[in-house]
């Protein structure tokens, strides 16, 4: 049995909505690392953003992440950039924190149906924008997510319930 389980993924592919059902699951409390920080910092990501730089930002990120290391019971809610570091580079530090403290979930789909799913939330006022082209920000992350994940959801077709058993059973033994 894993206790302390992260959930990664591109922006839009669920990982909210089925992190907070596997906590319910599972019954291990739930850590949302964007909304963490958001609350402890008293603006949103995009203020943070606008006021210092994305570099400030994901600092604080690790600085989050590495605060719930040493958890014993945890579902992790990582945002969709979760392993960059500085000027969008991997984050090795991350990667060693995520890849020796947790089970690793990432969740997926298909490209062509992730680019419009992005598409359609890309300037969501709740989140930050996503600069630049989508499909080259998903061709540098993706390698990433598939190298730390112990365990790989394809979402397409599935409900988040769906998803969330899925991963129940391959966690919880």
């Amino acid at each position: 049995m894993h206790s302390k389980i992260a959930i990664l993924g591109f922006r839009g592919v669920g990982k909210s909505t089925v992190s907070r059902l596997l906590s319910k699951k599972t019954k291990f409390p739930l850590y949302v690392l964007d909304s963490e920080i958001e609350s402890n910092e008293g603006r949103t990501i995009t203020e943070i953003v606008e006021a210092n730089d994305w570099n400030y930002f994901r600092d604080l990120e690790l600085q989050y992440l590495r605060s719930q290391a040493d958890r014993e019971k945890l579902i992790l809610d990582c945002g969709g950039g979760i392993l960059e570091g500085h000027d969008g580079n991997f984050s090795v530090e991350k990667n060693e924190i995520l890849s020796n403290q947790f089970f690793c979930v990432y969740l997926n789909l298909p490209d062509a149906k992730l680019l419009t799913r992005l598409e359609k939330i890309r300037n969501k006022s709740s989140r930050p924008v996503l600069q630049g082209d989508l499909k080259k920000i998903l061709e540098k992350r993706k390698p990433w997510f598939e190298k730390i994940a112990d365990f790989e959801v394809n979402t397409d077709g599935l409900t988040p319930y769906e998803v969330a058993g899925i991963i129940r059973k391959k966690v919880i033994k």
